[in-house]
């Protein structure tokens, strides 16, 4: 492989000019060879995997060993005296060529690989190594090469986007002799060749085309091909002398989604993983398009891996752009306010239009969430009644993306729970809307309610509780409960729950009798209890008593002595302060009062209208105003 600058770069004649000057082989007159060893190099692709840049290169081999190579700087690759793998041996007392040419008979491969040193490289991978006795063979006899176990990659690409799901950084290789498209998944460093459900290649497109090159288009939906006009180009084919069908042709692939199986499961490859996500963190997955071109198809959605997090089956119903993201938990599992555990993991779904009919949805989890929730307790103690994926339910709510359950979440009764390859689990459901996906027990029929809003005042001389509600799902009552130390509790009342709603309900209570408890400070709290009998209790709130002034006025309207009689706790310093309607100052005194002390003012003097008492504490808050009349 040679290696040239784009532009001169100043050196001195015609020649080292276009040449860099970190080639490997430069000396007194530069070399514009940077690796070696390489036998008919076909399909080229660079790509950064992980932050890593890497250049792969697909290779000929002479009857056998069609090599993947990794590029690298003054590296020798073994051609004519390694053939593929140096450990093998397959080429040992043969030449990489014709018995009767110049190509040198191979002794050992191993011995060539250590006498070449530190520069030789292996292939990334090298294909249908057969055997030292089938190499000899061929070489002996030299038949038609449409036998031969070569299949003769061509050109390549890397397929670096998520949108296949298992496909990111996979090297994708036509295939000249047996016309067809290969691909090979790169490990995570992009060094080495992962298996494939078990084998280390997969094909697509089989037929009698030999394809030339192939690459992706930007987006990852669209994969192009070109086929060779003749059959007989760059040798003989498999099929040859069979004309390829659209010789000549470019040929596009798009990828919309997954068949449905005849129980109407997705035929997603189960060799393909459950997305990983990132610990602690709403991680995004793909955005989807789903319309008239994929609409009866299961259209999967990826995480940042690559790999499967959901799938969309919309059954006629255009969605649109869908975006969606999921979060996983680390550590300890988590627990709801009813100390109810659930999955580590949660979806959220957002198509840019709700369905107008219902819809398949395909969720997938990891093997080691439904594990740590089959041994999970919660904090009481209390196991998870989760003993297998079949105990699993999901529970949809209008969360967003978040580490926790946060409003109450309707039961969605999964149509299939199985098992997804070895390491993933899939639930499959039917739903009539999209939202945020959480799982958990199947024992109870929905995740606690909780409250949007629970606050009290001090209104009339009375306590005032206010609440409000969402996604209440088989709710029966709400009980007042109340104490005076903030530990012991009594009932004091109940509200009829509105039982199932999707949308926010606001309940009130009024505690009458709050003034005459024995304490300054007065604690609330509401017990939830559903029609089944369960039930779970909100947070406590306090009203301070301490500052609240009921003021009282008699008469009223008043002719001469108005009576001001003051409801409060504790002995504190006002300000009384009286005004008319335009709000000229007509009276005002500032005296320390004690509890439920009454006062008197001589209005007989005042003119015959409306005037305004306002209650002031040391802030000159106002903490009270009553209106009266003067006759």
């Amino acid at each position: 492989i040679l290696r040239f600058n784009l532009e001169p770069d100043g050196d001195a004649g015609t020649l080292d000019k276009w040449i860099p000057n970190n080639n490997p082989f430069n000396g007194a007159s530069q070399s514009a060879v940077w690796s070696t060893g390489m036998r008919n190099n076909q399909g080229f692709a660079y790509a950064e995997i992980n932050g890593v840049g890497r250049l792969f290169v697909s290779s000929h081999g002479p009857f056998s060993d069609d090599e993947i190579n990794i590029i690298e700087q003054g590296k020798n690759y073994g051609h004519p005296i390694v053939i593929g793998y140096a450990n093998d041996e397959n080429y040992k007392l043969v030449s990489a060529g014709e018995k009767t040419g110049i190509l040198p008979v191979i002794g050992s491969e191993i011995t060539n690989a250590s006498t070449i040193g530190s520069s030789y490289k292996d292939p990334l991978f090298s294909g249908y190594a057969p055997s030292n006795a089938a190499v000899t063979s061929i070489w002996n006899n030299q038949v038609n090469n449409g036998a031969w176990p070569s299949e003769a990659w061509s050109g390549m690409d890397i397929y670096t986007d998520n949108i296949i799901p298992g496909w990111k950084n996979s090297l994708v290789i036509a295939s000249l002799k047996w016309g067809r498209v290969l691909r090979f998944k790169l490990g995570s460093s992009g060094s080495t060749i992962l298996p494939i459900g078990g084998s280390d290649t997969l094909s697509y497109f089989g037929g009698i085309n030999r394809f030339r090159d192939m690459a992706f288009a930007p987006g990852g939906k669209d994969l192009f091909v070109i086929m060779d006009k003749s059959a007989t180009t760059s040798g003989p084919s498999a099929l040859n002398p069979v004309v390829p069908a659209c010789g000549g042709c470019v040929l596009k692939y798009t990828f919309l989604g997954y068949n449905s199986d005849g129980n109407g499961k997705s035929m997603i490859p189960t060799s393909i993983d459950v997305t990983e996500g990132t610990d602690n963190t709403c991680a995004n997955g793909t955005t989807i398009t789903i319309d008239d071109s994929n609409k009866n198809l299961w259209v999967p959605i990826t995480g940042p891996d690559g790999n499967i997090m959901a799938e969309i089956k919309a059954n006629d119903n255009n969605l649109g752009i869908v975006t969606s993201t999921f979060y996983t938990n680390a550590g300890s599992i988590r627990e709801d306010n009813n100390k109810n555990v659930y999955l580590n993991r949660n979806l959220t779904i957002n198509p840019q239009y709700q369905p107008s009919s219902p819809v398949n949805i395909r969720l997938y989890i990891t093997a080691n969430e439904l594990a740590s929730l089959q041994s999970a307790t919660n904090s009481l103690g209390a196991a998870s009644g989760v003993t297998g994926i079949s105990d699993l339910s999901i529970f949809k709510n209008d969360d967003a993306c978040g580490a926790a359950v946060n409003n109450g979440a309707i039961k969605v009764v999964p149509l299939y729970v199985e098992a997804h390859g070895s390491n993933g689990y899939v639930l499959q459901a039917t739903i009539n809307s999209f939202s945020s996906f959480y799982f958990a027990s199947d024992d109870y029929s929905v995740l606690p309610l909780q409250l949007i809003t629970f606050k009290g005042e001090w209104k009339n001389n009375a306590a005032l509780l206010q609440w409000e509600t969402v996604n209440e799902n088989n709710t029966a009552e709400f009980i007042i409960e109340r104490s005076i130390d903030g530990s012991n509790y009594s009932q004091i009342g109940s509200v009829n729950a509105n039982g199932n709603t999707t949308t926010k309900i606001n309940y009130s209570y009024i505690d009458n009798n709050a003034a005459s408890q024995p304490a300054a400070v007065i604690f609330y709290r509401l017990k939830l209890v559903d029609q089944d009998g369960r039930f779970t209790y909100s947070k406590s709130i306090s009203i301070d008593l301490k500052n609240i002034l009921e003021i009282s006025l008699f008469p009223n309207p008043v002719k001469d002595k108005l009576n001001i009689r003051i409801n409060n706790r504790e002995r504190q310093t006002v300000t009384l302060e009286v005004t008319d309607l335009q709000g000229r100052k007509m009276f005002s005194e500032r005296r320390t009062i004690n509890p439920n002390e009454s006062l008197e003012i001589n209005v007989k003097a005042w003119k015959s209208q409306f005037y305004v008492l306002k209650v002031l504490n040391e802030k000159k808050e106002v903490i009270s105003v009553v209106k009266f009349g003067k006759m």
